[in-house]
């Protein structure tokens, strides 16, 4: 689902700075107060195209979790058409975004090219993530 980079340094940052791709804003960040989650919406990147994530102590599975829930709150506000009653709405919905070949983990669909969705970097017991496209790349299926 995502792009994952595993490096090793000699010693974990408490943070990094990540280019992003232009006009794929809001973003999902590590979270460095990690109070309501591992991680928190920043608006847009720096001048620069990047965005500073914080190292969290969190597995794929809380990434995930913290993703799904953060998206939809803010789907629901602002109108992103996240949740999705079926695969096949959820499919007609990506291909209206430009996005051709899409993949279901879980009652996730997203794109099979994990980059359009984000990166998680993880250096020593720390990850660090990128995610640029939840409101775009990502649909939510069999919302109760």
């Amino acid at each position: 689902m995502f792009q994952i980079l595993k490096m090793t340094k000699s010693k974990t940052p408490l943070m990094i700075e990540v280019k992003v791709p232009p006009k794929c804003h809001p973003i999902l960040i590590g979270n460095h107060r990690q109070e309501g989650g591992v991680l928190q919406w920043v608006e847009k990147p720096s001048k620069k195209s990047t965005v500073i994530s914080w190292g969290v102590d969190a597995n794929l599975k809380d990434v995930v979790d913290d993703m799904i829930r953060l998206t939809l709150d803010r789907s629901e506000t602002e109108g992103w058409e996240v949740p999705q009653t079926d695969l096949k709405s959820a499919r007609k919905r990506m291909l209206s975004l430009g996005i051709e070949e899409v993949e279901m983990t879980d009652n996730l669909v997203h794109p099979t090219d994990k980059s359009l969705l984000g990166t998680i970097v993880i250096i020593g017991d720390k990850c660090f993530p990128v995610i640029h496209n939840a409101n775009r790349a990502l649909c939510v299926v069999n919302i109760p």
